[in-house]
């Protein structure tokens, strides 16, 4: 289905029924990343409403040049939230660029915001003040045929397997193939929110439970500077992955699916 504002239509999938659950998904992605990642998860688990969408000029959402920019894309989140999920407690969950959108969201709905899981965020917006690892650990699985594989797989897993290509090919470079390749060129000049969502969030401190998966090998957003955040987060569970990349749902896929079930049992303690 689709959510209209201002001229920009942003499709979104609603699955299950409960208490509602934003995912956003990172950069030039939709919402398979979420839903592959997630719904395994969410299957085993009753009562959640999970909403999963694709941001402006990705996956099925219109490619409206007027929201090509963080602030733009905040403000129709915002709106979404608004129209879509009211005024009920939500969890929210962002993977890369919607890690960052999430915090922006945090910063502004923190009340309404029950848990919050953070996948291998963007903590600085500007890619010069990233702090990246210097690795080039590869593990491949010996009966891996790298035949006819696309490229883009080989440039971000680290674990490399039949397995963890299928689901990349599945849940992101399928994806990849459906962004609007202007709209992210222009997107990427406005990257940044025009405000820092973690000094606002700072300054009030956010202790409902968290989770920030990171993957040790990381080399488009890091690691190291997702750990200077903690402390704004006194319920946070901090985890660095190894024989993880930037997608470290797929790299890791057991132990990321046993902190996310975590994280949701703790928020059932609040």
């Amino acid at each position: 289905m689709f959510y209209l504002y201002q001229e920009q239509k942003l499709y979104y999938k609603v699955m299950g029924q409960g208490k509602p659950v934003l995912l956003i998904h990172g950069l030039g992605c939709s919402s398979e990343l979420m839903e592959g990642c997630m719904e395994p998860i969410f299957e085993r688990q009753a009562g959640y409403k999970r909403i999963y969408i694709d941001l402006p000029g990705m996956g099925r959402s219109d490619a409206n040049a007027a929201f090509a920019s963080a602030d733009a894309i905040l403000n129709l989140l915002l709106h979404f939230i608004d129209d879509v999920i009211g005024s009920s407690p939500f969890l929210l969950a962002g993977e890369s660029y919607g890690g960052y959108l999430s915090r922006g969201i945090l910063a502004r709905k923190m009340a309404q915001v029950e848990g919050l899981l953070l996948i291998c965020p963007v903590t600085k917006p500007y890619i010069k003040d990233r702090i990246l690892p210097e690795s080039d650990v590869v593990v491949s699985e010996p009966s891996f045929d790298m035949t006819g594989k696309d490229e883009e797989f080989f440039s971000v897993a680290i674990l490399q397997t039949e397995k963890t290509y299928q689901r990349f090919e599945k849940e992101i470079l399928y994806s990849l193939r459906m962004m609007n390749l202007p709209f992210i060129q222009k997107l990427q000049e406005n990257y940044a929110l025009s405000f820092d969502p973690d000094q606002e969030i700072q300054s009030h401190g956010y202790d409902n439970p968290s989770l920030f998966i990171a993957g040790k090998q990381d080399q488009i957003v890091g690691f190291q500077q997702l750990a200077d955040l903690l402390h704004d987060y006194p319920r946070a569970t901090y985890a660095v992955l190894d024989v993880a990349g930037h997608n470290a749902q797929i790299d890791q896929e057991e132990l990321f699916t046993a902190l996310a079930e975590n994280w949701l049992r703790r928020i059932k303690t609040i």
